[in-house]
């Protein structure tokens, strides 16, 4: 039954053949579906995985990712570009898995099982906007984030002034952090030939993380560049299973996964299996760069630097298998007959 006054655009819920909701402040409504279908071609489970999984990952960063889309409103707009641009990001590398044939173990791209409550580390698109982010360049080669050199004689003040590090200024790093060895999801009846112990048919635990640098007024620091440290430049305003040592690191060093991770936060195993970002943003304004997580792994038995969801030639298997009605099963104790 709606409730609300339907005259003053303030209707919810159903109406006969009508069902009415509000979004962005308005009423809309739409025709009830009394005899849904529920299609299982091949499209609609490769559609639903992809969107399964970027949905996963909205949820586990939210609170990051509700306001990282410059334009774009706190909340439902935010949302809806995250899925968008995430969607079609996945959906088209995945397709282009397919059709080169690429081997389970050497995809670039995972989506989540069916029914997931956990994300898995892909190459998201994590902000978007015209506030470039150039201090933190990600290395492949290196799986890390090198910090810029310095030149001879610099001083910090100049050193800051030619990055462009401006007071006030977040630098923010965000995390998809694989937490656990043990699989939440496995294919039946798949078993890749690797000696490493994550499988592209399993998908695992993954926790989201981030820790907040906020850039320091550095304008009247004449000190060389080259002997001062990140602590110097940055401080830590804000964390969630995250720590940098900000001590430890001073220009031309690179900033690996490890030394971003909190140690207490996840086991030992996992402590370099996540994808991994940098969002800069301002103070108090709606500027925002338009960043993507990198993959950086180090676990050996992977052709590539390993994604721990389910890779692209065995989605399907692995959503026909989960979304499988009572009755479809072919399983003994399920009523099958193998």
């Amino acid at each position: 039954m709606a409730k609300g006054n339907m005259l003053q655009g303030m209707a919810t819920g159903k109406l006969g053949d009508v069902v009415f909701a509000r979004a962005n402040g308005e009423q809309i409504s739409r025709v009830r579906n009394r005899h849904p279908k529920n299609p299982r071609t091949n499209k609609q489970m490769y559609q639903r995985a992809v969107m399964a999984t970027v949905m996963q990952a909205y949820s586990a960063g939210q609170e990051i990712f509700n306001h990282a889309f410059q334009g774009k409103s706190v909340g439902a707009e935010n949302q809806r570009a995250f899925l968008s641009k995430n969607s079609k990001l996945l959906r088209g590398l995945i397709a282009a898995e397919l059709e080169a044939g690429t081997p389970a173990l050497n995809c670039n791209a995972a989506v989540v099982a069916p029914g997931a409550i956990t994300p898995v580390p892909n190459e998201y698109m994590i902000s978007e906007g015209t506030y470039p982010q150039n201090f933190f360049g990600w290395s492949d080669t290196l799986k890390g984030f090198q910090i810029p050199d310095a030149t001879d004689s610099e001083t910090v003040t100049a050193y800051a002034q030619r990055l462009g590090l401006t007071a006030g200024d977040i630098y923010t790093f965000v995390m998809m952090v694989i937490s656990g060895s043990t699989p939440s999801f496995t294919v039946r009846g798949i078993t890749t030939a690797t000696t490493g112990v994550y499988k592209p048919e399993s998908q695992y635990p993954c926790v989201f993380a981030f820790v907040r640098l906020q850039v320091k007024d550095v304008s009247a620091v004449t000190t060389p560049a080259a002997d001062a440290n990140l602590g110097v430049l940055f401080e830590i305003t804000a964390s969630k299973n995250a720590n940098i040592d900000l001590s430890g690191k001073v220009a031309g060093d690179t900033l690996d996964l490890e030394e971003i991770i909190s140690a207490s936060a996840f086991p030992a195993v996992s402590a370099s299996l996540a994808s991994v970002g940098v969002i800069r943003s301002r103070l108090d304004q709606d500027l925002r760069s338009t960043s993507f997580m990198h993959v950086a792994s180090r676990v050996s038995g992977r052709a590539t630097n390993g994604i721990y969801g389910i890779t692209s030639p065995l989605a399907l298997a692995a959503w026909q298998q989960g979304t499988e009605a009572l009755g479809d099963s072919d399983l003994i104790l399920e009523g099958g007959d193998e």
